[in-house]
């Protein structure tokens, strides 16, 4: 990740780069989080995460989170932002629990 003043270093815990088997082999960017306790900043860190990989590398990137803390019922919120009809947000698409 670059580094940026206001926000300070940052570090994604795995970011990796795969070949989608479709009709033409695409490359997309897979950027997973470990997060091990409840965190009201997390949505936010995954969005800045997302938004940043794609700026920098200029492909799809699929965030994904491995929530390891002991409150079963905690998911993050959505997080983004909407101005003059222009939106911008990362959610979860689904919950895969084990």
């Amino acid at each position: 990740m670059v580094r940026d003043a206001e926000l300070g270093k940052r570090f994604a815990d795995t970011l990796v780069q795969v070949t989608l088997k479709e009709s033409e082999p695409r490359w997309i960017y897979i950027h997973t989080e470990v997060q091990g306790q409840r965190d009201s900043g997390f949505a936010r860190r995954m969005f800045t995460y997302n938004y940043r990989l794609f700026d920098r590398y200029a492909r799809p990137v699929a965030s994904l989170a491995v929530l390891a803390d002991g409150d079963a019922g905690w998911r993050p919120d959505p997080y983004g932002f909407e101005v003059l009809d222009c939106r911008h947000t990362l959610e979860a698409s689904g919950d895969v629990s084990t």
